[in-house]
């Protein structure tokens, strides 16, 4: 014999773990986005959710009759890559607690940008090919596949006089920079 008053809600399919794909560009009014759902049971008894922790912006909402999770702001990784929230599940005799890891996955919404947008570099006109010149770098805010960078030099007004590492961004000298027209000792790279 169980007294009903004693039945307190158990939470089924443990552990609750999540992902979502963040959202990209800048949306103002976002269309809510499943999450994932928990479930309790508390034999003859009504169960009610809520989320009591793990969610400072109010991002997510959690439907207290389903249990549905919800985002119902605009996600965005790059702010914040995984949440873990308190969810409880409460009757009139008493309530269970739960966590839900949610995980936001990346999309590629981030251009690469250089750490300088313009230097000016002097090379030695006795330099030897193949030396290192100047080290461009960028960074891009995405994750995983989505932040590597590739880089290239866009290099038609110095014919061919320097070439770039495109793992590392290392621009290189390629050919020799003696007897040059005094018309040609400024170059500018992109």
């Amino acid at each position: 014999v169980v007294n009903s008053n004693d039945v307190v809600p158990t939470f089924e399919n443990l552990p609750y773990s999540f992902s979502i794909t963040e959202d990209s560009g800048t949306i103002s009014n976002p269309i809510s986005k499943s999450v994932g759902s928990v479930r309790a049971v508390a034999l003859g008894k009504t169960v009610r959710y809520s989320i009591i922790n793990g969610d400072p912006t109010g991002l997510f909402d959690i439907d207290d009759v389903s249990g549905s999770i919800t985002a119902v702001k605009r996600v965005d990784r790059e702010m914040t890559s995984e949440y873990d929230l308190v969810i409880v599940a409460n009757t009139d005799s008493g309530n269970a607690q739960t966590n839900v890891h949610v995980t936001i996955n990346d999309v590629n919404d981030h251009a690469p940008k250089f750490e300088l947008q313009s230097q000016v570099i002097d090379v030695a006109e006795n330099l030897p090919i193949g030396m290192e010149v100047y080290l461009a770098s960028a960074v891009d805010l995405d994750a995983g596949d989505n932040s590597k960078l590739r880089y290239t030099l866009h290099d038609s007004a110095s014919s061919g006089l320097f070439r770039i590492n495109i793992d590392t961004g290392m621009i290189i000298l390629d050919k020799s920079l003696q007897n040059l027209a005094a018309s040609k000792r400024s170059y500018q790279l992109t």
